[in-house]
């Protein structure tokens, strides 16, 4: 996933949805527009991104349940 014009990261099947998906196909295709949160970096150095924890058509953060 590009971000920020020039930064690529990586947006982990299980931070598509809260809920588990068989296919990333079923929600996204390239070219889809979406709000992300800079998770951290793994340790190869790629940017780990998360769906999930924003709200998509806010752009707010969720909140944690409990």
């Amino acid at each position: 996933m590009n971000f920020l014009g020039t930064k690529d990261g990586l947006v982990h099947i299980s931070e598509i949805k809260p809920q588990r998906i068989e296919r990333v196909s079923d929600f996204l295709k390239v070219g889809d527009e979406v709000r992300v949160k800079v998770l951290g970096m793994d340790d190869r150095g790629k940017v780990k991104l998360s769906m999930k924890s924003i709200d998509q058509a806010t752009g707010e953060e969720m909140q944690k349940a409990g």
